[in-house]
C-alpha cells in the first residue's frame, strides 16, 4: 500500500490504520460507501483510491442489501411489490457497488452521487434516473408516460428489462465519467 498511502493525506492514512489496513487488498474488502464514511477520508483521499483501484483493475466490495429499501417494498401489495422486486434485482445487477438506501422517501442507488431511484404508486412503477438519463432514451420511452425526470412504468404491463438495464448502466458510467475528469 505504500505507493497509494504515500498519496494520502494524515488524516486519511490515520483513517486507513485505524480499522487494521495494511495492504491495499484490503481495500477490496470494503464498500465504497464505508470507505467515503471513514473519519479523515475526504474527496480528495477518495478520488485517488478510486483511480488507484481503477488503474490497478481493483474494486470495492459489491454493496448489500438495505433493510430499509425491503421494507419499503414490503409495504405494497403483491402485484407492486412484485414489480418493485424485479426492478431492484434489475439495478442490482447493473451497479453492484452502489449504496442501496432510501433517500427522498424512496429507494435510491449511490455511488459517488444518486445515479438512480425507483418507486411504486398505485398504477405504475416510477424510474427516476435524473434528466441526463430521460434525455438519453427519450426515443425508447415512447411507450411510455415520462416527465423531465421520471418514467413510469404500468404495473399491468412487463418491465422494460433492457431498457431498465441500459439506463441504469448508462447513469452509472456518467457518474464515473464526471469522477474522472474532475480527478
Amino acid at each position: 500500500m505504500n505507493g497509494l498511502f504515500s498519496k494520502l493525506s494524515a488524516p486519511a492514512q490515520r483513517a486507513m490504520l485505524s480499522i487494521g489496513f495494511s495492504d491495499v487488498e484490503d481495500i477490496c474488502k470494503h464498500t465504497r460507501y464505508e470507505i467515503e464514511n471513514l473519519h479523515g477520508i475526504g474527496k480528495n483521499a477518495l478520488r485517488l483510491i478510486d483511480l488507484y483501484l481503477l488503474d490497478n483493475k481493483m474494486e470495492y466490495m459489491d454493496e448489500a442489501e438495505s433493510i430499509e429499501v425491503s421494507e419499503y417494498i414490503c409495504k405494497y401489495e403483491i402485484d407492486i411489490k412484485n414489480k418493485l422486486e424485479e426492478i431492484r434485482e434489475i439495478i442490482r445487477k447493473v451497479i453492484p457497488k452502489a449504496k442501496e438506501k432510501i433517500s427522498y422517501q424512496m429507494p435510491t442507488y449511490y455511488y459517488i452521487e444518486n445515479v438512480v431511484h425507483f418507486a411504486g404508486f398505485t398504477k405504475h412503477i416510477g424510474l427516476f434516473p435524473t434528466p441526463s438519463g430521460i434525455v438519453k432514451f427519450e426515443k425508447e420511452l415512447k411507450n411510455y408516460k415520462w416527465s423531465k425526470g421520471g418514467i413510469q412504468f404500468p404495473v399491468e404491463k412487463e418491465l422494460p428489462i433492457d431498457l431498465i438495464k441500459n439506463i441504469t448502466a448508462f447513469r452509472m458510467e456518467e457518474v464515473l465519467k464526471t469522477e474522472r475528469e474532475e480527478s
